[in-house]
């Protein structure tokens, strides 16, 4: 007994034909109904057994072709699906001469019980295979239109909430895209600055700068909770009265509770939650983030933001939220050590005046001072240089050594050994022991009433471990920051790269149900959206591969979609020529996908309309820079024109509705049309800062 079965899923191939070979059967397979046909015309079977929905052709097409030949009709046909449950689906398949129709999953004995059914009933002469209803030709004609019918509907809604979720976590990765970035800007000002109040100050304005955020606060305070600085952006006049209750000592709701304990306070609505508030109607519909600005158990102060309320509850947010809020904390913690250095400098300087003898050891500071200020040394390099320089600084430099330690590693100068007459000092870096400093003398000298070493000896070698630690702990400090920097600009380039192969998805799911789309103008349709869809996704494409991941060459990505829209439209670039002068012009996001769907537009229709027949041709684009504030860009054919008395902005065309509002609304600029030499349109708009 031979089988032929058709399913275009090859699981379900595999799992049918291992239960029918696993009983004996022979079986030819294939994956659509076209295939099955060809297979019909060489290979001779009993039975056949088919899925319902299958490109190409579906299996109610393939029933009625096979009932429909003398030499196939006897042949039992059994509809196996997991799709089609209705009866009208039933009822078709019966009206088309199916003999059996069988729901996935069935288990593998069901299966073989009906199976073994319709064999019985063929080897005993029962079996009479189902003619289809030709009396009720117009009757299944409906029945089969309606099941295309729904079945497209179906695709397309799916594919609409498909596009939907897709838009939705576009929005939501941009979103993540502009936080990011804003992290970065502060994170790089954190390496640079050590003014307290620039810091924060620069901190809120980055916060608010790309919108990001919608507003950032940052308030600072002593041990004793009282306000010593402030800064905020995207809050306007609202802060003042806020900030004077925060003098007052009056503290609103979010500030009473991070101050309480620690972590992220999430408002979804301040508006409701924080009614008290002079800052709560300027944060209607926002979400909101506080938390406490805290390092190694001390609180510096509270950052608060505002956001889409929508986004309050992704985890990502809050993450990135709470790493920024530490880095704020450590930079802090780094300002402060740097004031305490300061202050311990300034009170050593005091102190030289005092001790004029003692130039040896002022010496000594000095030269440790200049080589930790010194750009570009590792810990390692300045270590070295410092265990030379200690030992002039003592009372007697011919009879002293010095040594060094730092994880696990030791630098002694060359006569350095343990005596009875050392001096010692731990080094310790985050309250963790590194290391230590160690002072010989290699003799015995007389001693007064302080011992071998003078006082001020015991407080030098204090200040150099001192300074070595505040060093070590600076570098340690940039280290960290700048690892941190490089994962934030993975995370963006990884950013922009799913989002261009989600883009690359959407645009592959147009092509896939484009290619079932016999109507001409709806594959128009597809066709448009999809290349509309690769447009953007080539924005993204290059600013992932790009150095500078905010800012796209807008030249190469230009020549990249003109050859796009060539292909796909199959034109010969030895008819229509396109010509690009596009030079040293490199524009953001938020630019550039602006500009990349109006010259798809643009372009598109002048493939498809400017040169009928084989008329050879010219398309020009051109984007040039007017001058530091103003860009222009130019596209122009040598074709037929736009018809008489059209007015581009009032067609009924999306394509140019669509560049009206991309240039007017999205790039808030001017549109004209010239139509001396073919058609040429001119758009002028401001450069976004």
């Amino acid at each position: 007994m031979r089988f032929l079965i058709v399913d275009d899923s090859e699981v379900s191939l595999y799992l049918l034909e291992t239960v029918l070979k696993g009983n004996g059967y022979e079986v030819v397979s294939a994956g659509n109904g076209a295939e099955a046909l060809e297979k019909l015309r060489t290979e001779s079977v009993d039975i056949i057994i088919s899925d319902v929905l299958m490109p190409v052709m579906d299996g109610f097409k393939l029933c009625k072709k096979v009932k429909e030949k003398d030499e196939l009709k006897n042949i039992p046909f059994i509809f196996y699906t997991a799709t089609y449950k209705d009866e009208r689906d039933e009822k078709l398949a019966s009206k088309l001469g199916a003999d059996k129709y069988i729901l996935k999953p069935t288990e593998p004995d069901e299966i073989l019980k009906i199976i073994k059914g319709v064999i019985r009933d063929m080897e005993e002469g029962k079996f009479e295979p189902t003619k289809p209803a030709l009396a009720e030709e117009k009757e299944v004609i409906k029945l089969y239109s309606e099941w295309l019918v729904n079945n497209l509907e179906k695709k397309m809604l799916d594919l609409e909430r498909e596009v939907a979720w897709r838009q939705e976590a576009e929005k939501r990765i941009e979103h993540l895209n502009l936080v990011l970035s804003a992290i970065r800007n502060v994170n790089q000002l954190i390496v640079r600055e050590r003014d307290r109040d620039r810091l924060i100050q620069g901190a809120c304005r980055n916060f608010t700068k790309n919108r990001g955020f919608y507003s950032a606060w940052i308030a600072l305070v002593d041990e004793s909770r009282r306000l010593i600085g402030a800064a905020e952006a995207g809050l306007e006049k609202s802060f003042q009265p806020f900030l004077k209750n925060l003098k007052q000592g009056n503290l609103p709701y979010c500030v009473r509770t991070v101050l309480a304990k620690p972590g992220i306070l999430a408002i979804k609505d301040p508006a409701s939650t924080c009614g008290d508030c002079p800052l709560a109607d300027i944060n209607k519909e926002r979400g909101k983030f506080s938390s406490r600005l805290e390092h190694d158990g001390k609180i510096y102060g509270i950052l608060t933001v505002s956001f889409p309320a929508d986004y309050i509850s992704e985890k990502a947010e809050r993450s990135l939220f709470k790493e920024i809020v530490g880095d704020i904390a450590y930079a802090l913690h780094h300002i402060e050590l740097e004031e305490e250095r300061e202050k311990a400098e300034e009170a050593l300087r005091q102190r030289t005046h005092d001790l004029g003898k003692r130039v040896k050891e002022l010496s000594c500071l000095y030269e440790i001072d200049e080589i930790i200020r010194k750009e570009g040394l590792t810990v390692e390099e300045v270590l070295k240089k410092a265990v030379r320089i200690i030992p002039p600084g003592w009372q007697y430099p011919e009879i002293t050594g010095s040594c060094i330690a730092f994880e696990n590693k030791k630098y002694k100068t060359k006569n350095f050994k343990k005596t009875k007459w050392m001096q010692r000092k731990d080094i310790t870096v985050n309250a963790r022991k590194a290391g230590f400093v160690e002072v010989c003398y290699l003799e015995k000298k007389p001693e007064d009433y302080e011992g071998p070493f003078l006082k001020e000896e015991r407080d030098l070698i204090k200040a150099v471990v001192e300074r070595l630690e505040q060093f070590i702990e600076r570098k340690l400090a940039e280290k960290e920051i700048r690892a941190s920097l490089k994962e934030k600009e993975v995370l963006l380039q990884e950013v922009h790269h799913r989002v261009k192969n989600n883009m690359q998805i959407i645009s592959s799911l147009f092509n896939l149900q484009s290619g079932r789309i016999k109507d001409k103008q709806a594959f128009e349709i597809f066709k448009s959206s999809q290349n509309r869809v690769r447009s953007m996704a080539l924005i993204h494409e290059r600013l992932y591969q790009s150095k500078d991941l905010t800012r796209v060459d807008f030249a190469e990505y230009t020549q990249g979609l003109t050859t796009h829209l060539f292909s796909s439209y199959g034109i010969n670039t030895n008819v229509i020529k396109p010509h690009i002068d596009i030079k040293d012009v490199s524009l953001d996001i938020n630019t550039a996908i602006p500009c990349s769907l109006i010259i798809n537009e643009l372009v598109s229709n002048s493939l498809k309309h400017a040169f009928p027949g084989e008329k050879k041709g010219e398309i020009k684009i051109a984007m040039h820079t007017i001058n530091k504030n103003e860009i222009e860009l130019i596209i122009s054919d040598n074709g037929v024109g736009l018809p008489k008395g059209m007015d581009f902005r009032k067609t009924e065309s999306l394509g140019l509705h669509l560049v009206n509002l991309l240039a007017e609304d999205q790039l808030h600029g001017d549109i004209k049309l010239d139509r001396t030499k073919g058609t040429s349109f001119n758009i002028r708009f401001r450069r976004k800062r």
